[in-house]
């Protein structure tokens, strides 16, 4: 578990995430090892619906997303952070 925190003008964080290949590869391999995989979930809150994940990087924005990681293999997770649009009216410096 990890808090991640956007600072005031953040938008966008990635992490990269990896799994080693089993002991012994590539001439003897273990095959007893168990599957590497990963668990992301934006948890519920008041914000929560200003934060989304993507595993990978590009793919479709979700509140969590799980699966299995490839040994050997890296992939960049990204974290976006969409703000409310300003609902406030302001006129002559003046919040209405």
């Amino acid at each position: 578990e990890f808090n991640l925190v956007f600072e005031l003008t953040e938008r966008l964080k990635t992490l990269i995430v990896g799994a080693c290949v089993p002991p012994g590869t590539p001439s003897a391999p273990q095959d007893k090892v168990p599957a590497a995989t990963y668990d992301f979930q934006i948890l519920p809150s008041e914000f929560a619906s200003f934060f989304t994940v993507e595993v990978p990087e590009g793919s479709k924005p979700e509140k969590q997303a799980k699966g299995p990681l490839q040994a050997g293999k890296s992939m960049v997770v990204a974290f976006r952070y969409s703000p409310p649009e300003a609902t406030s009216l302001v006129y002559g410096g003046v919040d209405l």
